[in-house]
């Protein structure tokens, strides 16, 4: 390395001092919808780059994801300044004209930035320095077709295909009687269900676990699946209360109230958070405290990120030939009930059980659908995340992630009456499905700005 006391001091450099609500970190996570591992290392990246520039002459250019972070450390102008005071140059941000003379000297400063960057620092993170976004590393095509329009024209396709259905079966079901088509039609379609969920299962495990190993999505924090599987909030706050509570940041006097112990002993952001708004606070319950925290940047960056990722998957072409398949099926097996009516009510024959259990049917159908676009947020990776990647899960992060899958015991014993307080004052609110949303989420997905050729060296 050319200089190694220099990279010591960047990588020691911390652009969230002093500590606030809504702080560098922060905020990049909140406007690109990035998890927090994938936040803090853009953030490395992004010190690996402007090392490269302050010490070699010639100019060198940053991934889209890099010169996100760099936009966003422009906008933070006195951090930005003592950072390349730091540095020992003033690093210029040169955008791109997209000009034809302009090309092959950007083409060349990116060939350059990867030498440089293999000489000191290795191989480049290819989930930082091959994609455009986040999302992007899960290698996932988008669909052409929204998914909602999907499914309005296969509802249409639906009734438009009712009465070829009963022309073309009309003359079988003529020939079948009841209540044996009943009881056939009734038992069909539970052992449909139960198939589509075994091959469902199988194929979003399997959708998955394709998933390059560098992305992002075998590195989410445990707040990041607790929030996916149980599409709330309320869980992480609960969590990152009994993390304040674990360091001994603050503690518990009875099953409502709470008391700052040592506010000092916050060392991560989350505990710094609910220490802070506990200091601030005047009553000390804590379901004053819980309600604020639900509101808390920091806390909702966990949602949205999670929400994004379930709209980039369900975008996907991949799940809409899944989810494509499962519509085909349920409404096949739907014109065979809905037809048997209507060859029924032409023949004056009595209909109402057939009529029930295809009208059931077509309910649990659109139920299951439904589902089916949470699945993989709810069960599918979790499951991964519990059977393979923490299946050597120790240390201080364990009892997060045995929250995570349900265990209430995992959360300090003092604690624990307060949550379940909360808990029940949160079923009994009328208003409480409100606290849940994550805050808004952005069909972009993590954009990038990629005018951005290159860094002109300093001054």
């Amino acid at each position: 390395m050319k200089d190694q006391t220099l990279w010591e001091k960047i990588d020691q450099c911390e652009f969230d001092q002093p500590r606030a609500e809504y702080s560098f970190s922060v905020r990049l996570a909140s406007e690109n919808y990035w998890t927090d591992d994938f936040t803090k290392k853009a953030i490395l990246e992004y010190k690996k780059f402007m090392y490269l520039a302050a010490v070699y002459d010639a100019m060198v250019s940053p991934s889209a994801i890099v010169d996100v972070v760099w936009h966003q450390h422009l906008i933070f102008t006195q951090s930005y300044q003592e950072f390349c005071s730091l540095l020992g140059k003033q690093i210029q941000h040169i955008p791109s004209t997209h000009n034809k003379e302009d090309a092959e000297k950007f083409i060349r400063a990116k060939e350059r930035t990867k030498k440089f960057y293999l000489d000191e620092f290795g191989a480049q993170p290819s989930a930082i320095w091959e994609y455009e976004d986040m999302y992007a590393s899960l290698q996932l095509p988008k669909a052409k077709y929204k998914l909602r329009s999907f499914v309005i024209v296969g509802l249409l396709a639906v009734i438009l295909l009712a009465v070829p259905f009963y022309f073309l079966l009309r003359p079988i079901y003529m020939q079948l009687g009841n209540p044996g088509f009943v009881w056939v039609y009734f038992v069909g379609g539970i052992f449909i269900f139960l198939l589509m969920e075994w091959f469902n299962k199988g194929h979003l495990r399997k959708l998955t676990q394709a998933f390059p190993k560098d992305s992002f999505i075998h590195h989410l924090h445990p707040y990041e699946l607790i929030y996916l599987k149980n599409q709330n909030l309320e869980n992480i706050v609960h969590a990152a209360t009994n993390e304040a509570v674990l360091v001994g940041a603050i503690g518990f006097q009875n099953k409502q109230s709470f008391e700052l112990k040592h506010p000092e002993y916050a060392k991560s952001p989350i505990q710094w958070q609910v220490s802070r708004i506990c200091e601030e606070q005047k009553s000390k319950f804590y379901h004053e405290t819980f309600h604020r925290l639900l509101r808390k940047p920091m806390i909702r960056n966990f949602g949205s990120s999670m929400n994004a990722l379930m709209k980039y998957f369900n975008k996907s072409k991949a799940f809409h030939r899944l989810f494509g398949l499962n519509f085909l099926i349920l409404a096949c097996w739907f014109l065979l009930g809905f037809t048997r009516i209507m060859t029924g009510m032409m023949r004056d024959k009595p209909v109402f059980i057939i009529t029930v259990i295809c009208i059931l049917f077509g309910i649990f159908s659109i139920i299951y659908l439904y589902s089916l676009t949470k699945k993989f947020g709810k069960s599918t990776l979790p499951e991964i995340y519990k059977h393979k990647i923490l299946t050597k899960s120790t240390g201080d992060e364990a009892w997060k992630w045995q929250y995570c899958y349900g265990r209430q015991e995992a959360l300090n014993m003092l604690f624990l009456p307060a949550v379940l307080y909360v808990v029940k004052s949160q079923r009994s609110d009328s208003d409480s499905s409100s606290t849940s949303s994550c805050g808004t989420s952005d069909s972009s997905c993590g954009s990038s700005c990629s005018s951005c050729g290159g860094c002109g060296g300093g001054d």
